[in-house]
């Protein structure tokens, strides 16, 4: 086994170890006990699938890595806490704890209540728990898994930054250095396998999310008293999510406040607030052209992501072909590394004769911006597909009976009904755009810098205060969309009554 494939599997088992025991734990109390601080805890956390990696790992780099406050204050000539194999474990396990807390709470949703009242009958909480409630929960938690290893492996952001040779990060380089595709894909590396590999994991992963439940729930799940623990336990999950908050946020305001005076005794470091708000404040104006050219790529690729996602999620309500169709297609896009699909968008231009779709490519922003709609159509279809299956299908024959043609029928009776999971859909899509780096890295044109792309070169550069003032702008930006994509999403769900499946 070669270094990159090896280093690759050692990091994914690290990660799912820390992350979805925790993560499953977190589920079980924020979806089938009595925890206080419920909604306060599920804010963070959805704030925190939101947070790009790259702003995550330029977070923690801030205080813990090279160049962080923890190392000049030790004046430890050692190696920094944050450094190699280890950062890259911790900021992976911070940034996917969200991810997989939300989809073992989603499957712990649809776990019959009846079967557990009944089971409460004849055994205590304990025993209902491990003879009902998680063996029906096991497709979240195996999905949660599966999404743990795919992203994990397929990332090179936090790899790339502490110099740690991994699958993706074996792509990235031998790209950077002119590697053809036949080389990647057939290289030492063994890449083919490896994506085969992946790819069939995320089709598994895609299956056990979209496929239809057996019923959709109607009343509140049970929930278990957790006594004179109740407060104890509630704190310590508020705690464990406001650390991956602040410790961060603290890593950036002291960064970005930070500045060197000159005194008797030599050069000082001190800490300002008006340094930190001037930082900020001057984000926008410093980046603006990156700013610019994110917010058009994001909103092109969201509006591509939800125009190719949305006819196939209303043909998958009813036919199990439209559902493989798009497991495939998901699979396919969450699984092949970044830098893999910025190489064959680039073969795609190399082996391109006509000019105008070389200009296309070279002096537009229309192929990046497809690039970016397939990374996010898996999330969007998946979204869109929970949307649509819900909508009632006597409505749509009603309407049909009346002598509404099918396009009518879209737009008078099924967009107004479902717009809020549409656009929340389309906000999600735009927040996979601002965070992808790789292929705005290697596949935008010339003069075309992105957010994401600079945030990736500060970070390389060192944390500085520009750096923190820009993570700290772009993160309320996230959080921004964060809240509004949730909005929409719950606006669209209270707006609309559940159905169960076998009537749709």
């Amino acid at each position: 086994m070669n270094e990159p494939l090896r280093n690759t599997l050692t990091i994914v088992g690290q990660v799912e170890l820390w992350t979805v025991p925790l993560a499953t734990s977190l589920a079980l109390l924020l979806e089938r006990t009595d925890l206080p601080l419920r909604r306060l805890v599920w804010g963070l956390l959805v704030a925190l699938l939101f947070l790009p990696l790259y702003l995550q790992a330029a977070a923690w780099d801030a205080g813990f890595g090279r160049q962080g406050w923890l190392q000049y204050q030790s004046q430890l000539a050692s190696e920094p806490w944050l450094a190699g194999q280890r950062a890259v474990v911790w900021i992976h396990a911070c940034a996917a704890l969200p991810w997989a807390t939300l989809l073992v709470a989603g499957s712990l949703r649809f776990v019959n209540r009846q079967w557990e009242e009944l089971a409460q009958l004849e055994a205590g909480p304990w025993r209902v728990l491990a003879s009902v409630t998680l063996p029906r929960a096991l497709p979240g938690i195996a999905a949660a898994t599966l999404w743990v290893a795919i992203t994990t492996s397929a990332e090179m952001i936090v790899t790339d930054m502490y110099l740690v040779r991994t699958y993706a990060e074996a792509i990235y380089l031998d790209l950077a250095a002119g590697a053809t595709l036949s080389e990647l894909t057939w290289g030492a590396a063994g890449n083919l396998t490896v994506v085969a590999s992946l790819v069939i994991a995320a089709a598994g992963m895609s299956w056990l999310l979209s496929s239809p439940r057996g019923g959709v729930p109607r009343a509140e799940p049970v929930r278990w008293e957790l006594g004179r623990w109740r407060w104890p336990i509630g704190l310590a999950c508020l705690t464990l999510v406001m650390l991956l908050w602040l410790v961060p946020l603290f890593n950036l305001l002291y960064h970005a406040g930070t500045e060197v005076a000159v005194a008797e005794e030599g050069r000082v470091r001190q800490w300002s607030a008006v340094g930190v708000l001037r930082q900020i404040a001057a984000a926008p104006r410093q980046f603006h052209e990156e700013f610019w050219w994110s917010g058009q790529l994001g909103i092109l690729a969201a509006v591509l992501s939800v125009s190719g996602a949305l006819p196939l999620a209303w043909w998958a309500r009813s036919s199990r072909l439209a559902v493989g169709l798009g497991c495939g297609l998901a699979a396919l896009a969450l699984a092949i590394p970044g830098p893999l699909v910025a190489l064959l968008a680039l073969t795609l231009r190399d082996s391109c004769d006509i000019d105008w779709l070389v200009r296309v490519f070279d002096e537009t922003l229309l192929v990046v911006a497809a690039v970016h709609a397939c990374r996010a159509f898996p999330l969007v279809w998946l979204l869109l597909l929970d949307g649509l299956r819900a909508f009632p299908q006597e409505e749509w024959e009603d309407a049909a009976v009346a002598g509404a043609a099918p396009l009518r029928r879209w737009l008078t009776i099924v967009l107004p009904r479902r717009r809020g999971a549409i656009l929340a859909a389309g906000l999600l899509a735009l927040g996979i755009s601002l965070a992808e780096v790789p292929v705005s890295l290697l596949v935008g044109p010339q003069g075309t810098t992105t957010l994401s792309v600079r945030t990736f070169q500060l970070v390389h550069y060192g944390s500085d205060d520009r750096l923190a003032g820009l993570a700290l702008f772009t993160t309320g930006l996230t959080c921004l969309l964060a809240a509004a994509t949730v909005w929409l999403a719950g606006w669209g769900a209270r707006n609309e009554q559940f159905v169960a499946a076998g009537d749709v």
